[in-house]
């Protein structure tokens, strides 16, 4: 009998059973990754997905999300099983955005040998709405779970790039007004990282009206660190613009 149509009991002992020998051990998931879990667990979620929460589905995302960061084997099977879209895709899940983008950004900055391929699949324009869907329906609380997996993918050159002449700026910008001073913070280190690899740095500030902003923040921010974040990144825009 095919893994598929096994009966839901023995489906459900199994994945709980893997669920709990892989969560915390790399190199069990690196074994289950040569073994095939890969396509299981994409078929379980696929044929769960009419029920958002059903308990399968709830354990097998998590674990093919861990995949990514688990080394090379699980990678390569996750690029030959079309891992990475899966991820993309889940980002229009509020529940799972921030673990999906996690993995995006752990996958990417972890195989430089798969780079080329990844970045491509991330730069289309489909990819590049998801990603901006994703910041723009972070909530509160997933905020800050966001913009740190955002940060490790801006060190790459091309996305980079991509981003900062989209959309997701200004979505990235709006983040200001989070209460927590770590948000507001993070904020400021991913426009940084924008202005610093943009092609052109003066039509980005106008673009986002980055002086203002910054004076604002500078002058009306609660938190220290933030506005010397915001402090430092003015000087460099004032220097620019004597250049």
């Amino acid at each position: 009998r095919k893994p598929w149509q096994l009966s839901s009991e023995v489906q459900s002992q199994a994945m709980l059973a893997l669920y709990n020998l892989c969560k915390l051990s790399m190199v069990r998931q690196e074994q289950a990754a040569a073994h095939g879990i890969v396509p299981c667990l994409h078929r379980l979620i696929v044929t769960k997905s009419n029920h958002a929460l059903h308990p399968l589905r709830q354990l097998a995302i998590p674990l093919l999300c861990d995949l990514a960061h688990a080394g090379p084997i699980a990678r390569e099977q996750l690029l030959a099983h079309d891992g990475f879209t899966f991820y993309l895709r889940l980002l229009s899940v509020k529940y799972w955005h921030h673990v999906a983008l996690n993995s995006v950004a752990g996958w990417l900055t972890a195989a430089a040998h798969q780079e080329e391929a990844l970045v491509e699949v991330l730069l289309r324009p489909s990819s590049i709405d998801q990603l901006i869907r994703c910041l723009r329906e972070a909530d509160r609380e997933s905020a800050p779970k966001v913009l740190p997996p955002l940060i490790r993918m801006l060190q790459l050159k091309k996305v980079n790039r991509a981003l900062g002449s989209s959309g997701m700026p200004c979505q990235v910008l709006k983040r200001l007004q989070h209460p927590e001073a770590v948000v507001r913070k993070g904020v400021l280190q991913v426009i940084q990282l924008l202005y610093e690899h943009a092609p052109d740095a003066r039509a980005f500030i106008v673009a986002q009206q980055l002086d203002a902003v910054l004076q604002r923040v500078v002058e009306e921010d609660e938190s220290t660190l933030v506005q010397e974040q915001a402090r430092v990144l003015l000087r460099a825009i004032m220097v620019s613009a004597l250049i």
